[in-house]
C-alpha cells in the first residue's frame, strides 16, 4: 500500500492521502457521539447485574471497547479492530484501523493508541507521563512507542485517544507538551531524540463539545521515516 505524503502546511497540519483524510473526517463527526455510547454501555451493565465499582466507565480497555464497538456499528468503509497484534511485533495497539471491502484487508491503515489522563497510579511502575513517555524505565510511553518503530513502524500516520478524567484539555495540552519539552532538554531513552515537532498543535477550526483535536509530528530512528499523529481528546468528566 501507498504510505501517506505528510506535508506540514502553515499551521504544521499535515496533509494526508485521500484514504486518511476520509478516515479522519469519519472520525471528526462521530467521536463526539461515542462518548454518549460510554454511558449506555455502563447503563447496560447496570441493568444486567454487573457488580461495577464505579459510577461510570474509567478503565482504558472498558473505554475503548465501548468506542470501538460503536465506531464499527456506522457505515463507512472501516473495520475497527480491539487491541490489533502486528505480526512483527510482540505487542499490540489498541484499535487498529483497516479497510472493509478491498484489499489489503487484514494490514491496518493505522494505529489507535489510548490513554487516560491523569494516568491511573495504580502501582509503582506507573508513571504520570506515560501520554508521552517513561523514565528510566524498560517501558514505553504513547507517543514513545511511535517514535521507537514499536507502533506503526511501517505507517507515517497514526492516532492517540486520551480519555481525560479530571482537568480539562488547556490543563493537559500544557502537562503534556511540558512532558515532551523536558524529554527534548534531555530524553530518558537515548535511542529517541526528541524536538520541538514533537510538541502538539491544537487543531483551532475543530469545535466539538467535550472532544478536542491536536497534531504532532515525530521523528524516528534512521529505519523509519517520520510519523504524523492525529490526537483526539475525550472530555469525560
Amino acid at each position: 500500500m501507498t504510505t501517506p505524503n505528510i506535508i506540514s502546511s502553515e499551521e504544521n497540519i499535515p496533509s494526508i492521502e485521500p484514504l486518511y483524510e476520509t478516515l479522519l473526517k469519519f472520525l471528526d463527526n462521530n467521536l463526539y457521539s461515542s462518548i454518549n455510547e460510554i454511558e449506555i454501555a455502563y447503563q447496560e451493565y447496570q441493568e444486567n447485574g454487573y457488580e461495577l465499582k464505579r459510577d461510570n466507565l474509567t478503565q482504558e480497555d472498558d473505554i475503548t471497547l465501548a468506542i470501538k464497538r460503536f465506531l464499527s456499528s456506522l457505515e463507512s468503509v472501516f473495520n475497527f479492530e480491539f487491541q490489533t497484534k502486528d505480526p512483527e511485533k510482540n505487542g499490540g495497539t489498541d484499535i487498529g484501523v483497516l479497510k472493509k471491502f478491498t484489499k489489503p484487508r487484514h494490514i491496518p491503515l493505522c494505529y489507535i493508541e489510548a490513554k487516560i489522563l491523569p494516568t491511573p497510579i495504580t502501582s509503582n511502575r506507573r508513571q504520570e507521563t506515560e501520554y508521552v513517555c517513561y523514565r528510566n524505565s524498560k517501558k514505553q510511553g504513547g507517543i514513545e512507542r511511535f517514535k521507537t518503530g514499536k507502533h506503526a513502524s511501517r505507517k507515517a500516520i497514526s492516532i492517540m485517544f486520551a480519555y481525560v478524567q479530571k482537568e480539562d484539555f488547556p490543563f493537559w495540552i500544557n502537562k503534556v507538551n511540558s512532558w515532551i519539552n523536558e524529554e527534548i532538554t534531555s530524553s530518558s531513552n537515548s535511542s529517541i531524540t526528541w524536538h520541538k515537532e514533537d510538541l502538539l498543535i491544537p487543531e483551532s477550526k475543530f469545535n466539538k463539545e467535550k472532544v478536542g483535536k491536536y497534531y504532532s509530528t515525530h521523528s524516528r530512528s534512521t529505519s523509519f521515516s517520520k510519523i504524523s499523529i492525529t490526537h483526539y481528546w475525550f472530555n469525560l468528566n
